[in-house]
């Protein structure tokens, strides 16, 4: 291991760990890891899923405590017992997960732990936090959230937001950032970049967690990789570019290209799905679609475009206010009134959240698998489940989707976001009746390794015949594997491509803006 010096590259070391280890159970997430951050200076931490980036931020932040090794900010030991005390200590992290209590204010989340600077008399003074956090909310170009509203009502971006804001507000000289541009709509992307720009010329130190390499060689002065827990390499974005690092991520040569290799959009002449006029009002209007068996639909548009909301209508999550969503199952048109329905006839929905809408985090994966096909997994007249073919369906997901976890009973939240994302795959494809598979950002959050994986499972699917609606917010992935690309536009479908190898972003973009 090399030597950290206690300058580096002119500049006081802010933040640095020394040989950090850290297991769960027989899981080493982390192994020996020394790594020193520059005041000034942004860092990128990549690696594919379970390589230890997240243990390793939020063994910084006092989150989880580490098995070995020690912490030095600004040169002093550094041992935080929770958030509330890295933040006090002036380091701030946004993390992956959810970071907000939902039954509490905004004004309440945005001051968490911090409280004590409106209470006199051991009473809360309301009306001066919610006057203060409103003007910190209009700083922040969020003037239309409504500081006494409970965070929970909030949409699933503003609440990143509203972390973001918490974590920023507060001037810290250390702020961690886990996988949150995903999470964020497009303008608080830019504010973030705007503020970590503005941070590393205060003298703040940053350490900055992505899968979107593009974005990581942009924002960061230089990159670690980790891989299975240990570090593998420093290196200066300068010398960087994504192919280079994506090799360095997976220790192996890795092809950029990992869509589709044809050009051409075929299909079956059979119709797998049917959307008629679907309307949800204040969501979107007048939705109509078909889609054939063996055929990739890709939707896409700018946030609020409606194209999520519109996901789960077709899975029969949400309520309609008009139309008509049909699928062709067993030789014969089934309307489809509910996400029950919908499952018994074949249809698949793996959502954007995943954590919150597609798992059960604290069940096993046997449950997690198996919970689409109790009905089938029942013996017949009886109700009770048949434990043998419900260990043989899940083994068949885990061994399907090449899921890596110590057994089939393994609980779902002690897996990597990549092996979590496959279990909400392998649900719906250890069924032998799946016939239509709608996929909202299934590369959200993931590593290079995985992304190519589902790629190349959803060209495998389409050869067998599978109807695929993709919804992403990423135009290279929707342009690389869809035959037919939709565009939303203000809740209304507004234009229509097909596969071709002259289609650009550049072209879909005007479409959506």
């Amino acid at each position: 291991m090399e030597h950290q010096e206690e300058m580096q590259n002119g500049s006081a070391i802010s933040i640095e760990t020394k040989n950090i280890s850290k297991s769960f159970g027989l899981v080493r997430a982390v192994s020996d890891v020394s790594v020193s951050v520059s005041a000034g200076e942004a860092r990128g931490l990549v690696g594919e899923n379970g390589a230890g980036k997240s243990t390793l931020l939020k063994v910084l932040s006092g989150i989880t405590q580490p098995d070995h090794g020690t912490i030095l900010k600004s040169g002093k030991l550094f041992a935080p017992r929770n958030m509330v005390e890295a933040h006090a200590s002036g380091l701030s992290i946004i993390l992956q997960e959810v970071g907000i209590i939902p039954s509490l204010s905004v004004a309440a989340n945005l001051y968490l732990g911090r409280t004590n600077h409106f209470v006199r008399g051991g009473i809360i003074l309301k009306k001066r936090m919610y006057e203060q956090v409103r003007q910190l909310l209009s700083d922040f170009g969020a003037s239309h959230i409504d500081p006494r509203m409970p965070i929970g009502r909030l949409s699933k971006e503003d609440q990143k937001y509203i972390e973001v804001i918490r974590s920023l507000a507060f001037t810290p000289d250390v702020l961690l950032v886990d996988e949150t541009s995903a999470a964020l709509p497009g303008d608080g992307c830019d504010l973030l970049f705007e503020k970590i720009t503005e941070m590393k010329a205060a003298g703040a130190s940053i350490l900055f967690v992505s899968h979107r390499l593009r974005e990581v060689l942009r924002i960061c002065d230089s990159v670690t990789v980790l891989r299975d827990g240990e570090l593998v390499e420093t290196l200066s974005s300068a010398d960087l570019d994504e192919e280079g690092l994506r090799s360095l991520m997976v220790g192996r040569e890795f092809s950029g290209h990992y869509y589709r290799s044809d050009q051409i959009a075929t299909r079956s002449d059979r119709l797998a799905l049917t959307v008629r006029n679907l309307t949800i009002n204040g969501s979107f209007h007048g939705i109509s679609l078909e889609i054939h068996a063996g055929e990739i639909v890709g939707i896409g548009g700018l946030t609020g475009c409606g194209m999520h909301p519109l996901g789960k209508a077709l899975f029969g999550l949400l309520k309609v206010d008009d139309g008509v969503v049909q699928v062709e199952s067993g030789g014969s048109v089934r309307t489809i009134c509910s996400a029950k329905c919908a499952a018994s006839n074949g249809i698949g929905y793996v959502p954007r959240d995943r954590n919150e809408d597609g798992l059960m985090l604290t069940s096993s994966i046997r449950d997690n698998i198996c919970l689409p096909t109790q009905k089938q997994l029942q013996r017949q007249g009886r109700g009770i489940i048949r434990k043998r073919a419900e260990k043989e369906l899940a083994q068949k997901g885990v061994e399907l989707l090449d899921i890596k976890a110590t057994s089939i009973e393994q609980l779902v939240i002690a897996l990597s976001g990549g092996n979590r994302q496959k279990v909400a795959l392998a649900k719906w494809l250890a069924r032998e009746d799946l016939k239509v598979l709608i996929l909202d950002c299934p590369a959200r959050g993931i590593d290079v390794g995985v992304k190519a994986y589902i790629y190349e499972l959803l060209t495998r699917l389409k050869e067998q015949n599978i109807a695929i609606l993709l919804i992403s917010e990423e135009l290279p992935e929707l342009i690389g594997m869809a035959d037919r690309i939709l565009i939303m536009k203000e809740g209304r479908l507004n234009k229509e491509y097909t596969r071709a190898e002259t289609l650009k972003e550049e072209i879909l973009i005007k479409s959506m803006i």
